[in-house]
């Protein structure tokens, strides 16, 4: 009983669950180990010591787990960021290929930013093949984004830095000023002939 999502669940229901779907494959008796490895517990967490949720009879270490990203890390107002909640990971760090088993599609998982949109403030997003994405868009200008990636009792949050945009530097270029007037060095050479007397008067007849 492998890559199932089992959440609310008491230990009686686990073993009901467990025994009708291995009834004809063996027999099982005292002290059995039931395989219910690879499953979705509703949290990170051990799922027997979060309530005794499974019994001692059940093998189910070990279990998938969700991760949150973001990529870019951070990003520029304007901009967008990537975000995924992955469940192909166990609680050793182990990735199973989908093409193997996964948790199943349509399981949603929500996302929510307090800065920009993911849709809206918040969005819900189905697994396929084991992830979830949304898209965070910075248009809300800069500051410091909380996100949060949340499916039944797991909640993970990220922090992102939502830098300003450059400004582009201005070009600037000098214009010439057109020469406009008379040139100076002859009405300098005119006002010095009228002091110096040398405009001679107009001969009298």
């Amino acid at each position: 009983m492998n890559f199932n999502r089992i959440v609310e669940n008491s230990p009686e229901d686990l073993y009901n669950s467990i025994e009708e779907s291995q009834l004809g494959l063996f027999a099982a008796g005292e002290g059995s180990q039931y395989n219910a490895q690879y499953n979705w517990w509703g949290s990170n967490s051990d799922p027997y010591l979060r309530g005794r949720i499974v019994g001692e009879q059940v093998s189910y270490d070990p279990w998938m787990v969700m991760r949150f990203t973001a990529s870019p890390a951070s990003t520029t107002a304007g901009s967008t960021s990537t975000l995924t909640a992955d469940l192909r990971y166990d609680n050793q760090g182990n990735f199973h290929d989908p093409i193997n088993g996964h948790i199943p599609d349509n399981t949603m998982v929500t996302f929510t930013t307090n800065l920009g949109n993911v849709g809206s403030k918040s969005v819900s997003v189905p697994l396929v093949n084991g992830i979830a994405l949304a898209i965070l868009r910075a248009d809300e200008g800069a500051g410091f984004a909380w996100l949060t990636a949340s499916l039944d009792s797991e909640l993970l949050t990220l922090g992102m830095t939502i830098n300003p945009t450059v400004a582009s530097a201005a070009t600037t270029k000098t214009i010439g000023m057109q020469e406009t007037g008379q040139p100076i060095l002859p009405l300098i050479l005119a006002g010095l002939m009228v002091l110096g007397g040398i405009i001679l008067p107009r001969r009298i007849k």
